[in-house]
């Protein structure tokens, strides 16, 4: 195998970890946030109805945050969007990161 042949060999395996280090931490990041939202929300003591709400909304936007990232993986990956199914079973996200890229191996 050539030089160039192993670089790119290199840079198509940095791709895919760059692409699931960003996957696996905004992940992270939303069930931190959303985590935080129900302590600090519990820790002003507001009304349990307008608890709910301000809950329901900020999960809705941390879902549209997921669906969107997630649609950007998948798209990076050229898979299938068919694919963000498996985000509707539990741990549904983790069989994402098995997906090999498809994308050439070159960046």
């Amino acid at each position: 195998m050539t030089r160039v042949g192993r670089y790119l060999d290199r840079a198509g395996c940095l791709l895919d970890l760059t692409l699931d280090l960003t996957y696996v931490v905004t992940w992270i990041l939303c069930a931190f946030l959303w985590s935080l939202a129900i302590v600090y929300l519990d820790e002003i003591g507001i009304l349990p109805e307008s608890q709910a709400v301000v809950l329901g909304l900020f999960s809705v936007f941390l879902l549209a945050i997921l669906a969107t990232v997630s649609i950007w993986f998948l798209r990076n990956k050229r898979r299938s969007l068919w694919w963000s199914l498996l985000l509707f079973l539990p741990f549904g996200w983790l069989f994402l990161l098995l997906l090999r890229n498809r994308n050439g191996g070159g960046l």
